[in-house]
């Protein structure tokens, strides 16, 4: 039954129904009169807990389904989180979304019922949001979910790295502008519990939470609502979890999706383009697009001064130089200067979402491997969108916070605000043909991947490092777009190839491209 339950819930139900039901069975439990025991040697605590516990379930309906939850968390716990493998999630997600929900519900738990597990898991769950901390915060007030469960977790544990973490998210929740005190818009444009204002700034103030934590606690609006407090921002908690009406963000729910850094014809007709996965993303005036070169230094900025009229879900937002709006004839969003690196680089949406590319060596975070190892010069990177749901939809599973399996080189095709599509002139140079392998050693197949900028007759061929060809694996005309190919490994005769390195070539009108791969058995 509780299976049942928990497969009809949305994503990351299981913790929210642990927060939940602690919540509910709370105020019941404290009427009926009972005592929580005090801290005690092991055998004297445990016996307590079982008289509480017996108690309890005769008073509350709702403890039984509290219990079932903490075991289906507890058999299902992967160092302390219990992950929803249902969903597609970036690990950066699977931390916020898992950690932070299941360490407030735990920690709700003790303070009905005190418990070493209950607070050990409430350890193990901050530590996992200690160990991704940079990754975790968004800078923005959706962190105040963040900072208060730090605050429970140094409440119920004592490690002064929770506080130290707390105070950290307090510092920068208090350093936001008010003008930015906008935390979700549903799709009729309400706004959803503790959204906006007064509750806005409740959340940034949440400091004063009990005793462990008085020594921050002038950042509370009132420490003498401290007891209101407590529940409030815990309903608040939840109840932004588990509305009916997905919540969506007013500007960080967009990723980076194309990339183009120009051709041999036009260096300088650069452009980057983003795209929202939910509704309500216009808010993003003040926030930018971040260029790095190979190194991971920080080489341009580019500042929007004014929100966007179609913040729709699945809206793109053109940033492009002068000579990419005329050489596309698509005008654009934000103007840039073509500061991005054909060989290798990154590029950010304002920290929330970033990809790298051939050269590229600076941090990792975000971005694992790059994409597109020899540069991208003449071709446009794109994000693959069928990496998760539909593979005509961008979705925040179709993230996996590694450039080299989320994008792929293709034909240059920017889209603006407006949905006006961008097309190279008649008479253009030419492009270069994009041609890619994979998995790289392989041992059963090879994919091959061509993109080509313009139809015609290719041939795919594979040689061995003396130059005979093994395997034809495609001799026709292809159209403009993504093609694929598959290599088994063996020759045109059908014979097994050995273990070696060998060449995959592609030719044709628009050029050659060689690629080399190794074969183990």
């Amino acid at each position: 039954m509780v299976a049942r339950l928990l497969a009809g819930l949305p994503r990351d139900a299981r913790c929210v129904v642990l927060a939940l039901a602690t919540l509910l069975a709370l105020p019941s439990t404290l009427r009926a009169g009972a005592v929580l025991p005090p801290e005690a040697a092991t055998q004297i605590e445990y016996q307590r807990e079982q008289e509480f516990h017996r108690a309890f379930r005769r008073r509350d309906p709702l403890v039984a389904m509290v219990h079932r939850v903490d075991r289906f968390l507890r058999r299902h716990s992967v160092g302390g989180v219990t992950p929803d493998s249902r969903y597609a999630l970036n690990p950066t997600e699977v931390a916020r979304l898992t950690a932070t929900c299941q360490l407030l519900g735990y920690a709700e738990l003790n303070g009905v019922v005190p418990r070493r597990r209950f607070r050990t898991t409430v350890g193990q769950c901050a530590d996992t949001l200690l160990n991704r901390f940079v990754e975790v915060r968004s800078g923005t007030v959706f962190d105040g979910m963040l900072g208060y469960a730090m605050l429970k977790a140094y409440e119920t544990v004592g490690d002064p790295r929770y506080l130290a973490a707390a105070e950290d998210v307090i510092a920068e929740l208090r350093a936001i502008p008010r003008s930015e005190y906008i935390l979700n818009a549903t799709p009729r444009g309400r706004s959803s519990p503790g959204s906006v204002g007064s509750e806005g700034e409740s959340l940034a103030n949440v400091s004063a939470v009990g005793p462990k934590t008085a020594r921050i606690s002038p950042l509370s609006t009132d420490p003498s609502q401290e007891a209101a407090m407590k529940p409030r921002i815990a309903w608040i908690t939840v109840a932004a979890l588990v509305q009916a009406a997905p919540a969506f963000a007013a500007f960080h729910l967009v990723k980076v999706v194309e990339v183009y850094t120009g051709n041999g014809g036009a260096p300088n007709a650069q452009y980057i383009v983003l795209q929202t996965f939910a509704a309500g993303q216009s808010f993003i005036s003040g926030h930018q697009v971040l260029v790095y070169d190979a190194a991971g230094a920080q080489i341009g900025t580019y500042t929007f001064t004014s929100n966007l009229a179609n913040g729709a879900n699945q809206a793109k937002i053109l940033v492009a130089t002068p000579e990419a709006v005329a050489f596309f004839g698509v005008s654009a969003n934000l103007s840039m200067t073509p500061t991005i690196p054909a060989a290798g680089g990154k590029v950010c949406w304002d920290g929330f979402d970033c990809v790298a590319w051939g050269s590229y060596s600076g941090s990792s975070i975000g971005v694992g491997t790059p994409a597109a190892p020899d540069g991208i010069p003449g071709l446009a990177l794109k994000r693959r969108l069928d990496t998760f749901g539909s593979p005509t939809t961008l979705e925040a599973g179709d993230d996996t916070d590694n450039s080299a399996n989320d994008f792929v080189l293709s034909v240059p095709q920017p889209v603006n605000n407006a949905g006006q599509t961008g097309t190279a002139g008649v008479g253009d140079s030419p492009l270069g043909v994009s041609l890619a392998v994979g998995p790289n050693p392989f041992r059963d197949e090879l994919t091959v991947r061509l993109a080509m900028p313009r139809a015609g007759r290719v041939e795919v061929a594979v040689f061995d490092l003396i130059g005979r060809r093994l395997r034809t694996l495609h001799r026709a005309d292809l159209g403009i777009g993504n093609h694929q190919f598959t290599w088994d490994g063996r020759d045109d005769s059908g014979r097994l190839a050995g273990a070696g390195v060998y060449v995959v070539r592609s030719r044709s009108a628009n050029g050659t491209s060689s690629r080399m791969a190794v074969r183990y058995r």
